[in-house]
């Protein structure tokens, strides 16, 4: 099955993973859950009856709600960003608007020009929100009409779809007590650095380090001992290697999908881990 892509450009986009990650995560089932939903590539590749997305960018998550109440009026909106929007002095320009912006729908639709326009398809902010990502350069920017339709009709297909803007903690705290056995939790934190430049994570101006990889992981251990299945992808480390050892460590391949060089995307080894119940029932501890 050709894998659907994602209307957004987006460091950490699941596309190049997909055939890898079905081979471990169930493609349908009841229930899925994803506290760090980004650019959507698994909703858009998986036929569940409810999903929860949640994301801690707000900008983000607002997308996906205009795109499900109101995609042609929100399409056409953007349209309009994207002609004559090939150029770095309105790319500034929009970059100022977006860091100035309160509306919602106003930043949802900067938003995705500037995904689309940065460098790499960088989104990228500072440590007091401001996004900071450079100019692509781009000889031709795409506009992902179709992928846009795509996400909108697939969420009239099911049963429901719930859009939250959480910390992941606040929404796994939350789904913990909610969580029925069979149901499916995917976790994409932002990955563990494989390098000292390769730090790519800080999407929302706050860092993802090595106490949030642990808390995650015993969040992990709690689904998973409730009767849940939990899949999680993150980089191949010594660190990764070591926090899921006794799990069911799948080792893939991956095309980078950012680079300093945009013409060199070497490929990098990546973890798709399997959370066990009889790994689990020792480990699990509680969070409060």
């Amino acid at each position: 099955m050709a894998t659907q892509k994602s209307f957004l450009k987006w460091v950490g986009s699941k596309a190049r993973l997909i055939p890898d990650l079905m081979q471990v995560l169930p493609r349908s089932g009841a229930v899925l859950r994803e506290p760090f939903a980004g650019s959507a590539t698994i909703f858009m590749n998986t036929d569940y009856e409810t999903y929860h997305l949640n994301d801690a960018n707000i900008d983000l998550v607002n997308t996906f709600r205009f795109l499900a109440s109101d995609c042609d009026a929100f399409t056409n909106e953007l349209r309009s960003l994207f002609i004559g929007g090939n150029c770095v002095a309105t790319y500034q320009q929009r970059v100022k608007q977006f860091n100035d912006a309160c509306d919602s729908r106003e930043k949802a639709l900067l938003f995705n020009y500037l995904v689309r326009h940065s460098f790499n398809g960088l989104f990228r902010v500072n440590q007091k929100g401001f996004f900071n990502a450079p100019f692509g350069n781009y000889a031709k920017v795409c506009f992902p009409e179709r992928e846009m339709a795509f996400f909108a009709e697939k969420v009239t297909r099911a049963k429901a779809v719930y859009f939250t803007a959480n910390d992941y903690q606040d929404f796994l705290k939350l789904h913990i007590s909610q969580a029925d056995e069979g149901d499916v939790l995917y976790l994409d934190p932002p990955y563990v650095p494989s390098s000292q430049t390769a730090d790519f994570c800080s999407y929302t101006g706050s860092g993802f380090d090595g106490f949030h990889q642990r808390v995650l992981h015993q969040y992990a251990l709690m689904f998973v001992a409730a009767g849940n299945q939990v899949v999680l992808s993150n980089s191949d480390t010594a660190m990764t290697r070591k926090l899921y050892s006794g799990q069911d460590i799948h080792v893939v391949d991956v095309r980078r999908s950012i680079s300093c060089n945009g013409s060199r995307r070497d490929k990098v080894r990546e973890l798709i881990v399997n959370y066990e119940q009889r790994h689990v029932i020792d480990q699990a501890i509680g969070l409060g």
